[in-house]
């Protein structure tokens, strides 16, 4: 399924998809999100101060770090893959982390098992920006039958429901139609001979 559609038909029409969505992407975020490094003797250590808890607790200056996951989990739950361009510094430190639509992103692939991953294009108005793939964190849920055996290919639950959202979909348009027009069908067929 196309990402657009599944967000269209599926996201911002259906009033139960909608709301699976919205609790779990808002619940996503609750839990506070530790960085621990082992100390002595094997006992981990929370770093409050750590680079990577600084980076998530402000990851772009549009976002913080509850819509970073949020909107993580609306793209999983759509379609199963979620990715994020990181902004560098000079210095090559990872300073933002950026949302990238998901269906814009397509993996530039290797010849073999090593060289898998080339790299990424991100697609805009036809254009294919190249993007390393050290400068793109991705999540997804797997898709057994991607090409690459769901190492990068993605599968949302939504698209697994497309089916049955779709039909909920036409039988509310349907009920909405006749209520409007008060339960009145807009054909009657009558007939002078008697039907069985």
């Amino acid at each position: 399924e196309k990402f657009l559609s599944l967000v269209n038909e599926g996201y911002k029409r259906n009033e139960v998809v909608y709301a699976c969505i919205r609790v779990l992407s808002t619940a996503v975020g609750e839990p506070p999100l530790r960085v621990y490094r082992a100390g002595a003797a094997g006992k981990l250590e929370e770093q409050p101060d750590h680079p990577l808890r600084a980076l998530l607790a402000r990851p772009n200056p549009l976002m913080t770090e509850f819509e970073f996951y949020e909107l993580m989990a609306i793209h999983l739950s759509i379609c199963g893959r979620t990715f994020w361009w990181k902004e560098r510094a000079n210095n090559g430190q990872v300073i933002g982390l950026w949302p990238l639509r998901p269906d814009r992103v397509e993996p530039v692939l290797g010849a073999g098992s090593r060289d898998l991953l080339r790299g990424w294009h991100y697609w805009i108005e036809g254009v294919a920006y190249a993007l390393p793939p050290e400068d793109v964190f991705f999540v997804n849920y797997p898709d057994p039958g991607d090409e690459t055996g769901g190492i990068l290919g993605g599968l949302g639950p939504l698209q697994v429901l497309a089916r049955e959202v779709d039909t909920d979909n036409e039988a509310t348009t349907f009920v909405y139609a006749m209520l409007r027009n008060y339960a009145m069908p807009g054909v009657v067929i009558q007939s002078k001979a008697k039907l069985n």
